[in-house]
Order: structure tokens, then sequence, then C-alpha cells
């Protein structure tokens, strides 16, 4: 089945039609010429793998990974960087218009790091022989390369080439901590230094935190710009597991309130604002939906939820604590445009908003939007 690509999609898709149908084709692109093959049918659209490139896209370039399209851990190494990141501009200003309705975003600042060896931790599957990732929609492990994965530091890479490590047969957690050192997650208790700017934080290895070692300061810079916090304004952070953003918007602020469900994180919080000497913060094991609108009378609430977003509740519990600021923290800007529209409906505008690129080569998106009330 032969197909012409004329869009891409969030996800990592191009985007064509067969018989009038819109195909979505692993690591496609715009004006590539495919001969396809459909793995799963639906109603309305399908999902397909290409077989042979009839005609390339001039968008294409040889990925510089032996791995690519086989290994699921990139999307976008047959792009150059300026690219991929004009692609995730693009599906940004998509979402934003079609599921949160927003015609005239404000401008979109770009912000972007090394585009590889950027991870200080992640999550590799040990076969007993060797180390990888999940191929393509498979559960089966491709063998990282002999110089290893590009996406992973090179502290990371060594690491991983030990005996002990690949002959394990397990998923593993392995992270760099911020002198250097390689930790994987039956080490001692697992627990990593990390140092953000003049922050200094303890965590669990098993426990989130951004792993892009040359953004996540810029990311910490931008939220505490946007939360437009001075000394006499307090705020709240959900979802603030081990305290990366509530630490040094502390610095700024009378006093502010973390929120987590994860009971290993809120330690983790409460051990880093008593190690950066934060005594205005106090922290609480409660979900987004979990908390009392009622007991909070802050200027700005800070959200970094995971990938499914702010649940609705939670979204009705934001719109209660009525907040001057929001500043909101997303991987998917799906979930992202889905949750701005609920706020929209409560006075506030989207008054500023930035792509950090934190996972070059892959199809993820992580954006930081401020809302502001106002008039829509």
């Amino acid at each position: 089945m032969k197909i012409v690509i004329d869009n891409i999609a969030y996800g990592g898709y191009g985007v064509g039609r067969v018989d009038g149908k819109a195909v979505f084709v692993d690591y496609a692109l715009p004006g590539d010429e495919l001969e396809i093959e459909i793995y799963d049918d639906r109603k309305s659209f399908s999902f397909a793998s290409y077989k042979e490139i009839i005609k390339p896209s001039n968008k294409r370039v040889d990925p510089p990974c032996p791995n690519f399209g086989i290994c699921g851990g990139c999307t976008y190494q047959n792009l150059s960087y300026s690219d991929e990141i004009d692609f995730k501009k693009i599906i940004l200003i998509d979402q934003l218009k079609r599921i949160a309705s927003l015609e005239n975003a404000p401008e979109i600042k770009i912000i972007t790091g090394d585009r590889f060896h950027y991870r200080s931790h992640s999550s590799v599957k040990c076969s007993g022989q060797f180390c990888g990732f999940y191929g393509k929609n498979s559960n089966d492990i491709v063998q990282f390369p002999e110089s290893g994965c590009m996406l992973l530091s090179q502290k990371l890479i060594n690491g991983l080439n030990t005996s002990e490590i690949k002959n394990m047969d397990r998923e593993l957690k392995i992270a760099e901590d911020w002198k250097g050192n390689f930790f994987y997650d039956i080490d001692n208790p697992g627990i990593i230094e990390e140092k953000t700017g003049n922050c200094y934080f303890k965590r669990d290895i098993n426990s989130f935190f951004q792993s892009n070692k040359y953004l996540r300061e810029k990311m910490s810079e931008i939220v505490c710009s946007y939360s437009d916090l001075t000394e006499l304004d307090e705020f709240a952070d959900i979802c603030c597991g081990c305290g990366f953003f509530a630490v040094p918007l502390s610095k700024a602020a009378l006093s502010g309130t973390g929120y987590d469900i994860d009971k290993k994180s809120i330690k983790s919080a409460q051990i880093n604002a008593s190690f950066n000497n934060c005594s205005n913060l106090k922290f609480y094991p409660l979900s987004e939906s979990e908390i009392n609108p009622v007991k909070l009378n802050v200027k700005t609430v800070v959200i970094d939820p995971p990938r499914a977003g702010i649940s609705k509740k939670g979204r009705r519990t934001i719109n209660a604590i009525n907040p001057e600021v929001i500043v909101y923290v997303s991987c998917n800007p799906s979930t992202f445009s889905r949750d701005i529209a609920d706020f929209f409906k409560n006075g506030y505008i989207l008054s500023d908003i930035t792509l950090i690129d934190m996972f070059p080569c892959t199809h993820h998106i992580e954006v930081i939007g401020r809302l502001v009330k106002g008039h829509r």
C-alpha cells in the first residue's frame, strides 16, 4: 500500500491518507512517498509502519545511531535538530488550537541544549546478556550499540558496560549524581545527590527528577521567573516531587507548601528543605485532588504533573484556590492544552509559554506555561 505523507502528528508520526482515511506512520516525514503496512486498523484512522521509502522527504537525514527505527528510544534522529525543533513547535501550536481553542497563542520561546548524551538517569532493560531499550511497539529488548546509547551520559554508558550489570535479567534504574558517580537501584540505599544552580537535592533513585542535566537549571529559572513571587507572597507547589521547584521558589517568597502523592518524594522534599535552609517550606503527601482549597491563600500555584496531566478534580481544586498566577510544567502538549482550557473558563489567559527541549531526538515535548487572571 502506497502513501504520501503531508503532515505530522504528536507521537512522532507522519500523516497521510489512504481512501480518505488518515494513516499515522511511524518515523515518516512530510514529503515521504512510502510503501506501508498497517498494524492497527481502526474505524476512522490507522497506524502503520513503512516497508520501503519510494521517495524520501527533503527533510530526511541519515540517523547517527544504527538502532534508529528499531529501538523505541528515539523518534527524530532522521531530522536535523533545527527541523526537529520546528516540528515540535508546529505540533504544540496545533494542540493549542485544536484542544484548547487557542487561535492566538503568545509567542513560543524556544530553549535548547545539547542534543546527545543529556540524560543523567534512565530506566534500562537488561536481558541477562546485554542492556537496551524495548523495540518500537515491542517487548523485545534492542541491545545498545557498542558505543552506547546516544541519549545517555557517558558516565551512564560506562557504568552499564560491566559484566555485573549485563548479566542481570531485570529492569534497572541507573543514575549519575552531580559529582559524576554512577548508581543503580540495587546499590546502597539508592540515594542520589543532585545540584541545580545553588540548590542541592537528595532523592531516592526511583523518584522522579528532571533527567536533562544540561537544561534542568534553565527550567528552574524559567519557573521561578514565571512565578512572579516577592518576599510577601506565598505559593503552592503541586506534584512537587523532591522539592525541585519549591526549594528555589522559597528563596524569593514568604512561604510555600508542597504536595505530592508519593510519600518517598515528600520525605526527600522535607530533607531538601532542611538541607537548603528553607525553613519557610511545608510538605504534605496529597494528590492535587485531595488538597483543600479553603486552606490555601497563595499568589502562585506551580504544578508539574505526570504525562496524564491534571485530573478533572485537580483542575477544579486549582480553580477554587484561585491564584493570581498558575505556572504549569507539562511533558504532554495534549493534556496541557486540555487542562488550560479549563483554566480559561475561570478567567485565566495564557500570558507566556516556553518550549524547552528536555528530550531531544524523541517525540516528547516539554512546555512551561504561565497563566494569569485576565479576560479571554
